[in-house]
């Protein structure tokens, strides 16, 4: 079974602003509610369209959310923007806190990771 979870996100003059005034918690929270009301336990978020580089700050916090929210129950890839590949402060907290996280730029790596078809 697959739940595809629309988010969409506010257009601003110098692009995509998705974290703007917590917006990136606030749908991480609705992603790990809907999941679990579904009984869903594996997740491909698609950000590839989130292109401004995400400060070190923000993936921790995201991180920690996820592995206070979804309290090991998930497994999510996170396919995001080239720009955003080059660290993994995201994947390394949340793997630190018991979730199974893999960011990478490939749809068939996260499928793959997530042993899901695309």
């Amino acid at each position: 079974m697959q739940l595809s979870v629309a988010v969409d996100v506010e257009h601003a003059d110098r692009g995509l602003a998705p974290l703007e005034e917590g917006r990136a918690r606030i749908e991480l929270a609705n992603i790990i509610r809907t999941s679990a009301a579904s009984g869903l336990t594996r997740i491909l978020v698609d950000a590839r369209a989130v292109t401004q580089p995400i400060p070190v700050a923000d993936r921790f916090d995201l991180a920690v959310q996820l592995a206070d929210q979804g309290q090991g129950r998930v497994r999510m890839a996170i396919v995001v923007a080239q720009a955003n590949l080059h660290i993994k402060t995201l994947e390394d907290t949340a793997t630190n806190r018991g979730v199974a996280v893999r960011t990478t730029a490939s749809i068939d790596e996260a499928a793959q990771y997530l042993g899901v078809t695309c």
